[in-house]
């Protein structure tokens, strides 16, 4: 029998300074103990504080670097608290600031429709700039992991979790005076695992005649915010994307499949059933554990020798 997810109640005048990037209402605010943390409202009618903190759960089954959520409630506000994962007296440059220092005529500023995103000059920039480290959890893990090779886990995650929301300012690196510059963990996940639909539509989904071929369907739908080449007009979805990392770094790629191969359906089911019953109904569980075992299957049997 798993335990709940614990409720973090941050107080009513905690909020400190306000979050810029996003398109949610966020606050920075201190703990007892003097710890920057940040408060992400979820939006009405939507699930976005449960699937962040399921894919939080499922980055620490994955051993992948990751910004810690929990669940959190902030007067009569439901959203998720994660402490600060950037050094003190370092900062987080986005992937925006990188690309259009690298890439003449980037637009930092473009946020949807971002074609000059592509896997190739993301992955390109990562490893040309050989300063650049994997975040400091991996140093135990698998030191002579680059951080190209961590940020095609992430895209593993994105393709897992079917997140659509892997665009210029959700991926960073930080830079310190002792740290020196090293990719940022993941961050910003809520963007997945069906948190938008309502109950009608996923149990139409679940109960549709031919079994999983309608969440197929569903989850083929969804769409990253990286493109495969600069002309193109529709992004990839999430799986493309790690699809065409892949290409670049086979390696990279057999790796996190293995991980992902490894992790048992039990431990998947846990996590999902720890989310308060109150905040996630009957059928967002069932929606969440199909999803990810179908998004599962088709990364572990659709990748492999890809061109």
């Amino acid at each position: 029998m798993s335990s709940q997810f614990p409720v973090i109640d941050v107080q009513a005048n905690a909020p400190d300074l306000p979050e810029q990037q996003g398109t949610k209402e966020k606050f920075w605010f201190k703990d007892s103990d003097g710890r920057d943390f940040l408060f992400k409202r979820i939006r009405d009618n939507t699930g976005e504080h449960w699937a962040e903190k399921i894919a939080c759960e499922l980055c620490s089954l994955l051993d992948l670097p990751h910004a810690h959520y929990d669940l959190a409630r902030w007067k009569d506000a439901m959203g998720v608290v994660s402490p600060s994962f950037v050094p003190a007296q370092g900062r987080l440059v986005p992937g925006n600031e990188l690309l259009a220092k690298q890439y003449h005529g980037y637009d930092p500023k473009k946020f949807f429709g971002q074609n000059d995103h592509t896997v190739k000059r993301v992955i390109t920039i990562l490893s040309r700039i050989a300063r650049i480290k994997p975040p400091a959890s991996m140093d135990n893990i698998l030191p002579e992991m680059t951080a190209s090779d961590v940020f095609i886990g992430y895209l593993m995650l994105d393709a897992w979790i079917g997140n659509t929301d892997r665009h210029h300012e959700n991926w960073a690196i930080s830079i310190h005076i002792s740290e020196g510059i090293r990719l940022a963990p993941s961050y910003d996940h809520a963007s997945s695992l069906g948190r938008i639909e309502g109950d009608k539509k996923k149990e139409q989904i679940l109960r549709s005649i031919g079994g999983d071929a309608a969440m197929i369907r569903y989850v083929e739908k969804a769409r990253s915010a990286l493109y495969k080449d600069i002309t193109d007009q529709r992004p990839l979805t999430p799986l493309q994307a790690f699809e065409e990392a892949s290409l670049l770094r086979p390696g990279s790629s057999t790796y996190w499949k293995n991980k992902l191969s490894n992790i048992s359906d039990e431990s998947i089911i846990e996590i999902v059933n720890s989310v308060p019953k109150e905040m996630m109904s009957s059928f967002s569980v069932e929606f969440v554990v199909c999803v990810l075992a179908v998004n599962r299957l088709r990364i572990l049997t659709c990748v492999e020798g890809k061109k």
